[in-house]
């Protein structure tokens, strides 16, 4: 079995032949989400009203976690059995309140550079405080555990321990200490954080691909998940098909890569403007506040089928 690698350049270990599917479909599986009222993203307290009469009772899983504290930024630790101990950003919104349910984006942040990834984590979640305070949103920035300050991939047949069992005992551990509405749990990755997200999203071997209602990337492309065959990190094997969003600058050199992925998108049956959203900006490979606005605008509306 291959060593897991540091993400730092997005490379992936190479999976064997007899990890692919038997029988490769020609598009991708039954799309994963809904479509919530129009009101929970535009009313400034929006999850606060649907218990009036006048408004439309939507469907929510509250994690009922209570205890920790807010609002701001918060670091916490989680203990992942062959990881170790490891630490996490979040970042609480004004509003938040432990009696409601709030939506959580993870952000995934890119490769850092040796002893950089906490320091990349942090400046991710504040970078994302403004849209969280205007969405009402719960942020979570975990931190690469690679040498080099990339993101740990599974083991050849999917197995960790991996970052991406990290991700995962970040996400419950926030749950259990917030209250998260466990079918509004989005995604979001600058870079190597965005290929991760790609492969979670896409790749049927991975364990938590379930995880997220909708995801966004900045920066990146398929193609740094060049080392995988066949139809892993391919929309048109993915298990579900999961709303995504991809901006890109225009004199970034993965432009032509972030193009072939929507067509590639469009192909296996997301629907531009619906479940596809493709932005290009004047600019190159970076992430700013109006693209993580213009991500949370998109993310919002979708909520995981339960």
């Amino acid at each position: 079995m291959a060593a897991r690698t540091d993400r730092s350049g997005c490379a992936l270990p190479r999976l064997p032949a007899l990890a692919l599917p038997v029988a490769i479909a020609l598009a991708a599986g039954p799309l994963a989400a809904a479509r919530l009222p129009g009101w929970i993203c535009t009313h400034p307290d929006a999850l606060f009203v649907d218990g009036l009469d006048a408004v439309p009772a939507v469907l929510r899983q509250p994690s009922g976690g209570s205890g920790g504290s807010y609002p701001g930024a918060v670091t916490r630790t989680v203990s992942v059995p062959g990881v170790g101990s490891r630490s996490y950003r979040l970042y609480l919104p004004a509003a938040y309140r432990p009696g409601h349910a709030f939506p959580l984006v993870v952000a995934l942040h890119g490769a850092a550079g040796p002893g950089n990834a906490a320091a990349a984590a942090t400046a991710l979640a504040m970078a994302w405080a403004p849209a969280a305070d205007a969405g009402q949103v719960v942020v979570l920035a975990p931190v690469a555990g690679g040498s080099q300050g990339g993101w740990l991939a599974p083991d050849v047949d999917g197995s960790g321990p991996s970052d991406y069992d990290v991700v995962a005992a970040a996400i419950a551990d926030a749950a259990a200490a917030y209250n998260i509405d466990l079918l509004r749990v989005y995604g979001w990755g600058y870079s190597a954080g965005g290929a991760v997200m790609h492969d979670l999203n896409l790749t049927p071997i991975n364990r938590h691909y379930q995880a997220f209602s909708a995801y966004a990337v900045a920066a990146a492309a398929r193609i740094q998940c060049v080392d995988y065959i066949g139809p892993y990190c391919d929309p048109a094997t993915a298990p579900v098909r999961v709303p995504v969003a991809i901006r890109i600058g225009q004199s970034d050199s993965l432009l032509p890569y972030a193009q072939a992925d929507r067509t590639a998108f469009l192909a296996a049956g997301w629907t531009a403007g619906d479940t596809l959203a493709y932005a290009e900006f004047a600019g190159g490979h970076v992430y700013d506040a109006a693209g993580i606005a213009a991500a949370w605008t998109f993310l919002c509306p979708f909520r995981r089928d339960p």
